[in-house]
């Protein structure tokens, strides 16, 4: 933005993407606790977590994810316009 700072934009996921934020935790918590007696971690821990919070949700989580990331994408694409816009304005 030119001006030396940083904006943090927090964009929560749209409500009729989202998961029920038991179900999540839940699920979560089933897969870290899994990861931690499997002995998995460091850049295997990632990947692992994804995969199986995947699987215990049915594939819930993994439209979550990708609703969000388009949400963001679309978040981005309008404050970029809203950006342009505003370094065309006379001073």
């Amino acid at each position: 933005i030119g001006s030396g700072t940083g904006i943090l934009v927090a964009n929560p996921i749209p409500e009729v993407d989202a998961l029920d934020p038991a179900f999540i935790d839940g699920t979560i918590t089933a897969a870290v606790a899994e990861a931690e007696k499997r002995g998995i971690g460091r850049k295997e821990l990632t990947p692992f977590l994804l995969a199986r919070i995947n699987e215990l949700s049915q594939g819930r989580s993994l439209k979550a994810n990708i609703a969000l990331v388009r949400n963001n994408a679309a978040l981005a694409a309008r404050i970029a316009v809203a950006h342009a816009r505003l370094k065309r304005m006379p001073k």
